[in-house]
């Protein structure tokens, strides 16, 4: 924010970056503020409940015009970030797999989750292939196929 506690004009920049804890020190507005930044990545740590995730985003959303994109890291699966007052979801290769036998069964989950909305955006950060005679640790985080 300037003097005026008007937002800051300034296009989005190509870092997406995170914050330390539940709420934002000092520091960190400034951070968000810089014209490199251009999102913000939520983890655990960062989430406590529903109420305290949506004060912490309406205070990013604040800050500058346009606001930051927020996103969680939140897989699905195992990677739960969000617990309470969120919808589980489920490994994504367990959609792809879906998608194998059933398309349109496919669409339909992805839709009720929130998934394929005009609203809602799911992006994958990395391709995980394993490879036929190869063993993965990453599970049910890879891709399905």
């Amino acid at each position: 924010m300037n003097e005026t506690n008007s937002p800051i004009q300034r296009p989005l920049g190509p870092l997406m970056i995170d914050i330390a804890g539940l709420g934002l020190s000092e520091l960190e507005r400034q951070r968000l503020c810089h014209p490199l930044v251009g999102g913000l990545i939520l983890f655990s740590r960062n989430y406590q409940s529903p109420e305290q995730l949506e004060q912490l985003t309406s205070e990013v959303h604040a800050l500058r015009e346009p606001a930051l994109p927020i996103a969680i890291d939140h897989e699905g699966g195992r990677v739960q970030r969000c617990r309470h007052g969120f919808t589980p979801l489920p490994a994504m290769r367990r959609l792809g797999e879906l998608w194998e036998r059933d398309p349109r069964a496919a669409l339909t989950a992805a839709g009720e989750l929130g998934l394929c909305s005009r609203w809602r955006t799911a992006c994958a950060r990395r391709r995980s292939v394993v490879y036929a005679g190869t063993r993965s640790r990453l599970g049910e985080k890879q891709r399905h196929r």
